[in-house]
């Protein structure tokens, strides 16, 4: 298999127009290019901000569990509110 690759680039390499694979890449548009650009920027920082994204919202669940653990009653507060078993006076809620 390593073979048939070195032997293929070899090849491609003696024939330069026919290696050229993307024709945006260096033969487009002005307009073209840039978009070619920020395209590729964009997919390439995607998958960081969503790793990084994901683990921080691990994070906030792992805190969200130690502080539940440590105080469960506080915890209960913090979900129904303070107020939660209060009705107004005049009956709507």
């Amino acid at each position: 298999m390593f073979r048939f690759a070195a032997l293929t680039a070899f090849l491609l390499a003696l024939l330069p127009t026919a290696a050229a694979a993307c024709p945006v890449c260096g033969f487009g548009e002005d307009e073209s290019r840039g978009a070619y650009i920020g395209t590729t920027v964009f997919l390439s920082l995607l998958p960081v901000v969503l790793i990084v994204g994901f683990v921080f919202f691990l994070r906030h669940l792992m805190k969200v569990e130690e502080a539940t653990r440590k105080d469960p009653v506080r915890s209960l507060v913090r979900e129904q509110g303070p107020a939660s078993g209060f009705r107004r006076a005049s009956g709507v809620r």
